[in-house]
Parts: structure tokens; C-alpha cells; sequence
């Protein structure tokens, strides 16, 4: 009886130790995807149309307070990977959406070499390549940013990020 009291309670702590474990491994994974997802789309801004472009700038010359920059279409595509904060930070900063990115002879923009180095839980140092195609020539630019994930409502979010936004 006592060897199946002592075996059981070794079973729930290592049960315990395992799901802990996981749990933190999965946290990983998402804050990776939401970082990976948002690199993408801030970078989709290189191959904006001239068009989506006239759109963009548009909707920034109605708005009629900093906080109505959220309307704008492309903006509230961050909706689900930035907090509010980050999200406000970066318009007031004019990084999204970015006029200095407009540049029709870009044909080509992707992300390689996505690198994390966990700096503490939900903080990363994360280093990557953006490959670009213009004027039919192919370059490479290194960047290297911070970003801190917190969750909120069960969701992982960035809620900042730490330097150059290198495409040029």
C-alpha cells in the first residue's frame, strides 16, 4: 500500500514536471509564429502597389486624431499580433505604415534566416535576412531587433520591439 501511495505521488509530480515543461516549449513556438507573422506583414508594406499605396496615405491625411490611424485597413492588420501599446507606439513612430517603404521597383521581399536567442521567458533577441529583388538585382540586408511577447486573454502578443527596421 505504501509503495503504491509512494509510486502514485512520483507519477503526479512527474506528470506535474512535464506539462510545466511543455507548456513553456509551446509558448516559445507561438511567440515565434506571432513574430515571424508580423515580420511578414510589416514588410509586405515593400510591395505595396502604387495604388495601395494613394489608399494608405489617403486614409492618414483624414484622420482627425493619432488613435484613428487604427482604421486605416493595412493597420488593423496588426490587430492580432501587436498590444494596443506596441500597435500606438509604432504609428506614432510612423513605422506602420511606413512611407519611406514605398518603392515600386521592389519586386521581391522575403524573410530567411530567422535566428531566436530566448533572453529571458517571452523576451528574444531574434536576427534574420530580408531578401529583396530590385531592379532585377537581388540583395540581402541582416537586421537584428529585441522583441518582448506578453499574453493577454490567452493570446500571444508583442507588446515591443527594439530596433532598425533595415530594408535599405
Amino acid at each position: 500500500m505504501v509503495k503504491k501511495s509512494i509510486l502514485s505521488s512520483l507519477l503526479i509530480v512527474l506528470t506535474f514536471f512535464v506539462m510545466v515543461g511543455c507548456s513553456g516549449n509551446n509558448k516559445e513556438q507561438e511567440d515565434k509564429k506571432v513574430v515571424e507573422d508580423f515580420l511578414r506583414r510589416y514588410y509586405s508594406q515593400l510591395l505595396f502597389t502604387p495604388d495601395e499605396w494613394v489608399k494608405v496615405k489617403t486614409s492618414v491625411e483624414q484622420m482627425t486624431s493619432d488613435s484613428d490611424f487604427k482604421n486605416i485597413e493595412f493597420v488593423s492588420e496588426f490587430d492580432d499580433l501587436l498590444t494596443e501599446t506596441c500597435l500606438v507606439r509604432m504609428g506614432k513612430n510612423r513605422l506602420i505604415p511606413n512611407f519611406a517603404m514605398e518603392n515600386p521597383e521592389i519586386k521581391m521581399a522575403e524573410l530567411e534566416d530567422i535566428e531566436y536567442l530566448v533572453l529571458e521567458e517571452g523576451k528574444y533577441k531574434i536576427s534574420y535576412t530580408l531578401k529583396l529583388e530590385e531592379k532585377n538585382e537581388e540583395k540581402k540586408i541582416a537586421n537584428i531587433i529585441e522583441v518582448s511577447v506578453i499574453s493577454i486573454n490567452e493570446k500571444r502578443l508583442i507588446d515591443s520591439i527594439f530596433g532598425d527596421f533595415l530594408w535599405e
